[in-house]
């Protein structure tokens, strides 16, 4: 019996000695390894993913400031237009004016001929009547013939006054026309103050022009700067989905992890059956080395062992809070500030700012995202809820 008793505790601490290897393996080889691959590489992810926002933000203000440079350079456009039309139209009506200009002018020329002529026509006629009255006074003899040659006369002189009337409407409207050319002599001042306003805003015009060019330009380099920015951008798209492949594929090994870490626990809860079942034979055996016989178990199948011992004290560890709770925290950096010492939300409350700093430092990250996830505060809250107790 004795025999079978150290056969059977020699197998039992041969298990037992087996199974701690084990797991002391599997926990301090595969699972540190693989909790500091996944940490440095979210910290990695995490550092890319803010400079592709940095970058994104960059471009949505380059975008923004093109588009208001598009819509300057679409107003410049249509004042040029406005402009070359109100050009056009003061040319045309420049140009009326030099055509009336003109017209008056040969009007007048043509009315100075026409009045030059009915002064020679006047002055033949006034020949003509010196001449009718020496006949008259010469041929008293004749007066029958010299008053019918006078009736005709009357007739040709009445015929010339309707003509002498027409010359002096001839005259009037040749008066007319010396007006109106009085009146062009200001319009032709304003004429030239318009071309010299033309002329300005010529100038003007091909000074904008020029502007327009040389911001053209500008612009089709800010649009080759975009154009390579946006090449950038599709190698860190992917950078990103090759970064995203290997996260598929570290959440993979994760879920191996888990399997792993699920066969340990039950390895565990095996080896600590175990060492209760040794414990208690053990006991067992100093009971029958006492009193040469052993109790059955009164609640237990008739070949396990019982014995009236105490039960040992379980020793308490360090006092550990959920800091995920905290806004801002995740399981990666739960585990990273619990390596670093750190496990309660008091702790936490009562961090410095150079605290803050070498925290930051540590995770790989900047102070400005605690202070503006706000541990402290998310700390103290929930040491609150918890305990009652407020920091």
């Amino acid at each position: 019996m004795i025999a079978l008793v150290g056969q059977m505790l020699g197998c039992l601490l041969v298990a037992a000695g087996i199974g701690a290897v084990v797991g002391w393996l599997l926990r301090h080889r595969s699972a540190v390894l693989n909790e500091h691959q996944l940490t440095d590489r979210e910290t990695e992810l995490r550092i890319k993913g803010q400079a592709l926002d940095t970058a994104l933000y960059e471009l949505k203000v380059k975008t923004a400031s093109l588009m208001a440079l598009e819509s300057k350079i679409a107003s410049l456009e249509s004042l040029g237009r406005s402009t070359q039309q109100e050009l056009a139209s003061r040319q045309e009506r420049i140009d009326g004016l030099h055509k009336e200009l003109t017209d008056a002018k040969q009007r007048s020329v043509a009315a100075d001929a026409e009045h030059k002529a009915e002064l020679r026509r006047f002055a033949d006629q006034d020949t003509a009547l010196s001449a009718y009255a020496q006949e008259a006074q010469q041929a008293n003899a004749a007066r029958m013939a010299g008053q019918q040659e006078l009736a005709r006369s009357e007739q040709e002189i009445l015929a010339l006054q309707r003509r002498l009337a027409e010359v002096d409407g001839q005259l009037l409207e040749l008066d007319r026309l010396r007006a109106q050319v009085a009146e062009l002599e200001p319009a032709q001042g304003r004429v030239h103050w318009l071309e010299v306003q033309l002329s300005e805003k010529e100038a003007q015009h091909r000074h904008v022009v020029h502007e327009l060019e040389n911001q053209l330009a500008t612009r089709d380099g800010r649009l080759a700067e975009l154009a390579q920015q946006g090449h950038l951008l599709e190698e860190r798209d992917r950078r990103i989905a090759a970064l995203e492949q290997r996260i598929a594929e570290l959440q993979a090994l994760q879920l191996q992890i888990a399997g792993q870490a699920k066969t340990m626990d039950e390895q565990e809860e095996e080896i600590s059956r175990l060492r209760k079942r040794l414990v208690e034979v053990r006991a067992a055996l100093r009971v029958h080395g006492d009193s040469g016989h052993v109790v059955a178990r009164a609640n237990g199948p008739a070949n396990q062992l019982s014995l009236q011992i105490g039960q040992p004290k379980t020793s308490n560890g360090p006092q550990k809070d959920d800091l995920k709770k905290i806004h801002g925290i995740g399981p990666v950096i739960e585990r990273a500030l619990n390596k670093m010492g750190t496990f309660t939300y008091i702790q936490i409350a009562k961090w410095t700012p150079s605290d803050i700093a070498k925290v930051a430092r540590k995770l790989e990250t900047g102070p400005e995202r605690i202070k503006r996830d706000n541990w402290i505060a998310g700390a103290k809250k929930q040491h609150r809820e918890k305990y009652g107790e407020k920091i």
